[in-house]
């Protein structure tokens, strides 16, 4: 790397030239110590989990990273893009339910934002990152560290710290879509769809099945091994998710799943490992209070939910849902079957009248949830955040699934024909603290942004860098990208299927435009795939690591090799 490129990015943003610069002198003293030379490889598009080889692949990730770093730094400096206020109806009357939550105080006075310590100009942590360099021989390790220096920390804004302190549930809805939203069949689910933080381009790429669509929602990195990349953190230190940081702030800290039963996918190690102290689930103490039917109630295993946080502020709880996998048959879908009164006058087929009865449960265990906050008073101070697993792919044209036309294209009111239109989705995060406020995000959004941006949102000390996605209120360029290569942003879209990059504000569309953006594509998936090779934030953060590793100790030693 040339000293003159250095000083290029510098005139974006001087304060990176000397930590950059001694990145690319460690890593050149290394490189100088191998034996044999080796070719540097193109810039390409990757599929999930490919690696280059050798300390040529390590120059040339550097030189990749450090490229893409220069177009995410030349991007930055805008005002918060694609926030504006929303044109939502009025609040949407609920039904009510019933609540068992007693009303009960904080723990301690919720601070409004302007109350909060003033944190620093930029969400950066400081790393010996040379130092680091020196201790490794990890060609892996050089690349991730390479992606970090590259990129420009987000600023803090107008929305960091505003849920600081608040309550937190995050929810996985299996294979959950927006169409199931409607302001009279559900109407809970419309307002916290409406009366949150409304996302209008929101998607969650299909990476590989349910538990790959959890772990970018809860990690922030590419699932770069599909089903298998949960299991593959286990044994790492995976301290910046939000049940981590939150429990380390002493949050009541607790998992719960109805999804198959409590050890299925291994959820029994996975769930704890990304920060919950405890795992409740089928076979696993759930079952107990639930109906044996399949699929298992969402509102049977949230209001246990409801009864274990009663004074527990605050608290810290994910769930991962289970009553809108399909099949979507009421003779196979108990769900389907006890909610079809709900759906059978509607103008659609069987099929995705099944797959919309059997998602009212998601609506029923909402509007229990919200019920019950509100009663006990603490609607304000607790923080709602849902977003699917997948796709409902089991509407698909597909033999396996008993499908001989394409119900899923009947649902979405389209022909289904490419990613953009496939796993186009919902994110909800709502408050009671929200409403009326008008927050609309309308640039692209995907999973990967949503760690991030609640890290923002709470406050929580965390660097930027580390993350794939983006904080949605910060000035970083709106990115989403899929596993087959197809990227989107605010300006552009690549449909790698038929290999055609088109613009979407009018505006003509670059050669160095387009190859920063497929570079990113191939700097997400790696840098994600290095975390997990080397247990990268084990390296980072030493003293969160001993912390770590007592709170996960019963771990074992597991792999997902044949």
């Amino acid at each position: 790397m040339k000293r003159d490129l250095l000083e290029a990015i510098g005139k974006i943003d001087p304060r990176y030239i000397e930590e950059a610069a001694g990145v690319q002198k460690q890593a050149k003293r290394k490189r100088s110590r191998q034996a044999s030379e080796q070719t540097e490889e193109p810039v390409r598009v990757i599929e999930p989990g490919r690696r280059r080889s050798g300390w040529a692949a390590a120059a040339a990730a550097l030189f990749l990273a450090l490229s893409v770093g220069t177009a995410w730094m030349f991007l930055s400096g805008r005002n918060v893009p694609g926030v504006k206020p929303s044109n939502a109806p009025a609040d949407t009357p609920m039904q009510t339910g019933e609540s068992n939550l007693s009303n009960t105080d904080r723990t301690e006075e919720l601070l409004s934002p302007e109350e909060t310590t003033a944190p620093p100009e930029l969400h950066e942590l400081h790393f010996d990152f040379n130092s680091l360099l020196d201790e490794t021989d990890s060609e892996d390790v050089a690349f991730a560290i390479s992606c970090i220096t590259s990129r420009t920390p987000s600023t803090v804004n107008e929305m960091t710290g505003f849920f600081k302190g608040k309550n937190l549930i995050l929810i996985t809805a299996n294979s959950f879509a927006p169409e199931v939203i409607d302001p009279d069949r559900t109407p809970t689910l419309y307002r916290l769809a409406t009366q949150g933080i409304e996302f209008t381009d929101y998607y969650q790429p299909a990476w590989g099945g349910t538990s790959s669509g959890e772990f970018a929602f809860l990690t922030g990195l590419v699932p770069v091994n599909g089903v298998n990349s949960m299991l593959d953190a286990v044994n790492n230190n995976m301290s910046l998710t939000l049940g981590d940081q939150l429990r380390q702030q002493g949050y009541f800290s607790r998992a719960y799943t109805d999804y198959f039963s409590f050890d299925y996918e291994h959820q029994d190690l996975t769930l704890p490992n990304l920060g919950y102290d405890e795992l409740l689930g089928i076979g696993n103490g759930l079952d107990i209070v639930m109906t044996d039917q399949w699929p298992y109630s969402d509102r049977e295993m949230m209001n246990v939910v409801i009864s274990q946080i009663d004074g527990m502020q605050p608290f810290s709880v994910y769930c991962m849902t289970c009553s809108g996998m399909g099949l979507y048959d009421t003779w196979g879908n108990q769900m389907a079957k006890q909610h079809w009164d709900e759906v059978k006058d509607l103008p659609c087929s069987d099929k995705v009248k099944g797959y919309l009865a059997a998602n009212m449960e998601v609506e029923y265990a909402l509007r229990d949830l919200v019920a019950a906050l509100e009663k006990a008073g603490i609607a304000e101070d607790t923080v709602i955040v849902l977003t699917s697993s997948q796709y409902p792919y089991a509407l698909e044209e597909n033999e396996d699934w008993g499908n001989t036309e394409d119900f899923l294209s009947e649902l979405y009111g389209y022909e289904v024909d490419d990613v953009f239109k496939r796993t186009h989705s919902t994110l909800i995060i709502w408050s009671g603290c929200l409403e009326e406020k008008n927050y609309k995000v309308t640039t692209p959004t995907s999973s990967l942004d949503i760690l991030p941006t609640l890290s923002n949102l709470f406050g929580l000390e965390y660097d930027s860098r580390l993350f794939v996605g983006r904080d949605v209120f910060s000035d970083r360029e709106p990115f989403v990208f899929w596993p087959d290569g197809s990227w989107k942003t605010d300006k552009a879209c690549y449909n790698a299927d038929t290999k055609t990059c088109i613009s979407l504000d009018g505006s003509d569309i670059s050669n160095q435009y387009f190859r920063q953006r497929q570079e990113a594509v191939t700097a997400g998936i790696e840098y994600s795939a290095a975390v997990l090779k080397t247990d990268l934030f084990a390296l980072l953060f030493p003293e969160r690591s001993t912390a770590w590793d007592e709170g996960n100790d019963t771990h074992e030693a597991i792999s997902t090799e044949p």
